[in-house]
């Protein structure tokens, strides 16, 4: 039997939850599949997605949304006021703080991995797990990018079954292909 999850719970999840909803679409990915730019120069994000897909713009400080199916793709651009890390031992307290957020958020998260990386030749901290939310597991992989004087977060939460075609064939190239500037201008919705 397949097992549906309600579009509201993931939402919830993610903090940048809104109103308007996006059409489920089940997506066939290939290695040439026609790729689109989206820019959103408020936020200082530019990246790169599968042609079929559609955006979903949001309320900032969340950027957008991608919705495939039950799987769920989304971005962030906070404006921040403090330090953004940027030397090693800076980008470990701030993934350490990151972790404990994420257990006091959810203590029952379970966090395979942290490590810290780079995306658009910035420090990041990249969390992946797995929970339960609404009865069904969900793996999640959260990426907090720090660059000027913002913080982009980017996570998909899908089920176990379809986390690593969405993380190979639309997460993983769109982190690749990410341009940040590190300015996010005051808050509005774009488009």
């Amino acid at each position: 039997m397949r097992r549906t999850w309600p579009l509201a719970a993931l939402l919830v999840l993610l903090a940048g939850c809104g109103n308007e909803r996006g059409e489920p679409r089940e997506l066939r990915l290939s290695e040439d599949s026609p790729r689109q730019t989206l820019r959103f120069p408020s936020a200082g994000l530019a990246v790169e997605i599968p042609r079929a897909l559609k955006p979903v713009r949001r309320e900032p400080p969340a950027v957008f949304r991608l919705i495939l199916g039950e799987p769920l793709v989304a971005a962030f651009a906070y404006r921040r006021r403090e330090v953004i890390p940027e030397r090693p031992g800076q980008v470990r307290a701030a993934a350490r703080r990151l972790t404990r957020a994420v257990r006091r958020r959810d203590p029952d998260f379970d966090l395979d991995r942290r490590r810290i990386t780079r995306v658009a030749r910035a420090p990041a901290v990249e969390l992946v797990g797995t929970q339960e939310l609404s009865g069904g597991l969900l793996r999640t992989r959260s990426v907090h990018v720090y660059k000027g004087r913002a913080e982009y977060v980017f996570e998909l939460l899908a089920p176990p079954r379809e986390f690593g075609r969405i993380d190979r064939g639309v997460f993983e190239p769109m982190l690749a292909s990410a341009r940040l500037t590190g300015r996010v201008r005051p808050q509005r919705v774009e488009g």
